[in-house]
């Protein structure tokens, strides 16, 4: 699932799978990235790119920073 931000330039992302959360971010129900964070709309472009033609998606996230409370994207693997 892809979710946008609520009055906000950010997207997160849910898997299906448990949380990965290095740095025990409060609010670990997905991935988040937000316009400020760098490679943002690389990663959103890749996200839609996964979401739309069904690939499968890994997702890199931060040791040591959130985004909105979740763990910050900061890179991802779309898989042929």
């Amino acid at each position: 699932m892809i979710r946008t931000g609520w009055g906000s330039d950010t997207f997160a992302i849910e898997t299906g799978q448990a949380i990965v959360n290095p740095a025990h971010c409060s609010a670990p129900d997905a991935y988040m990235a937000a316009i400020s964070d760098p490679g943002y709309k690389t990663h959103y472009a890749a996200a839609l790119l996964a979401f739309s033609t069904g690939k499968n998606l890994t997702v890199i996230v931060s040791d040591t920073e959130c985004t909105g409370g979740r763990p910050r994207i900061i890179g991802l693997h779309v898989q042929k």
